[in-house]
């Protein structure tokens, strides 16, 4: 898949978008489809709204445009790990040359998983570990 990019955000769970398409999880399926990202389910809102929010598939929530979803509050259920994760997204590509499959944004890191300098990317995956708190950085833990 050439110009996918990969994002470890558990054991579990790795999440790839390809050209053109939108999210999956490339340790459960081979490429995004009605239902990806398997063993997900997704909200829009605050995780301090948790028991009011109404949760279904990525594709439910981004109704066949994703980008609208920039900038506005997520919530992601990982299933099997039952792990709740907030999320914004700050970027979705739209497939041209130079900027295929590319996707940004910030989210909590899952509780128990240590991250020392608080930019929300776990320390196992963080490449800049010396990050500012407040700094947007990338899901490899460096500034943009």
């Amino acid at each position: 898949i050439g110009s996918s990019k990969v994002n470890c955000i558990t054991n579990t769970r790795y999440d790839l978008r390809a050209n053109k398409k939108s999210l999956f999880n490339i340790k459960m399926e081979s490429e995004s489809s009605s239902g990806s990202p398997l063993d997900t389910e997704w909200a829009i809102g605050s995780i301090d709204d948790i028991e009011s929010l109404e949760f279904c598939k990525f594709t439910c929530i981004s109704k066949g445009a994703p980008y609208n979803l920039v900038d506005q509050p997520l919530v992601v259920h990982l299933i099997t790990d039952d792990i709740y994760i907030s999320m914004v997204m700050k970027y979705w590509g739209g497939g041209k040359v130079g900027n295929r499959g590319a996707i940004t944004y910030s989210r909590s890191t899952p509780i128990g998983y240590p991250d020392q300098d608080n930019d929300g990317v776990r320390d196992e995956m963080d490449q800049c570990s010396q990050t500012d708190t407040e700094a947007d950085v990338n899901v490899f833990g460096c500034n943009f």
